[in-house]
C-alpha cells in the first residue's frame, strides 16, 4: 500500500468512494458519512490543488481511500459557507488544520488504512507552522466509534457537542501539537 498526496487527476475517485460511504440517518449502518453533502468533481479538485494535506491511500494504483484535511486559509478561500461546523470552528480559532474526512472503500475497511493515512496527516501537520488540529465526527444519530477511537489513540480530547444540519450531533475533536 502507498499513501501519497492527492493529485487534481484523483478527484473522480475520490467522489465515487464519498459517495459509496453516505449513510442516511434513519439507516442501521454503524459507519459512514452522514447525509455528507459530496462535493462535485470539479469542487474536489478544488480542495486539492496547493493542498498538502489531502492524501490519498492506494493498493496496485488503485485508489482505495482517502483523507481530507485544509487549513483555516483553504477553508476560507473553497465554497465551505454552508458547512455549520467549518462555520463554527472559523468562529472559534484561527491558525489551524480541518480533517474533513476519512473515507476507506468497504473492502478494506478495518486492515490499519485509516490510521496509516492518519500517521501520514499528523506526521505532516507537525511539521508545519499549526499548532491546532480539529475534526468532526458523528455522534448521533449515528456515533463513529471507529473514529472516535482512532482520534483519541492519537491524543485528540473532545472539546464540545454540536447540532447542525437538522438535528445532527457531532462532536468536535481537537488536537494541539
Amino acid at each position: 500500500m502507498n499513501i501519497r498526496t492527492a493529485q487534481e487527476r484523483d478527484s473522480k475517485r475520490i467522489r465515487e468512494i464519498t459517495l459509496s460511504l453516505i449513510i442516511l440517518r434513519e439507516t442501521k449502518e454503524k459507519t459512514g458519512l452522514v447525509e455528507y453533502n459530496t462535493p462535485t468533481e470539479e469542487e474536489i479538485k478544488n480542495r486539492i490543488k496547493g493542498n498538502k494535506f489531502f492524501y490519498v491511500a492506494e493498493e496496485n494504483e488503485n485508489i482505495i481511500g482517502f483523507l481530507s484535511a485544509y487549513t483555516d486559509t483553504k477553508l476560507k478561500k473553497l465554497n465551505f459557507k454552508k458547512d455549520e461546523i467549518i462555520n463554527h470552528i472559523l468562529k472559534k480559532d484561527s491558525s489551524f488544520i480541518f480533517w474533513d474526512q476519512l473515507g476507506i472503500i468497504k473492502d478494506y475497511q478495518n486492515k490499519g488504512i485509516g490510521k496509516n493515512l492518519s500517521d501520514k496527516f499528523t506526521q505532516d501537520a507537525i511539521k508545519s507552522k499549526y499548532k491546532t488540529l480539529y475534526a468532526p465526527i458523528s455522534h448521533k444519530p449515528h456515533r463513529n466509534k471507529f473514529s472516535v477511537k482512532l482520534v483519541k489513540k492519537l491524543g485528540w480530547k473532545l472539546i464540545e457537542e454540536i447540532k447542525v444540519y437538522n438535528g445532527l450531533i457531532f462532536g468536535i475533536y481537537k488536537r494541539d501539537l
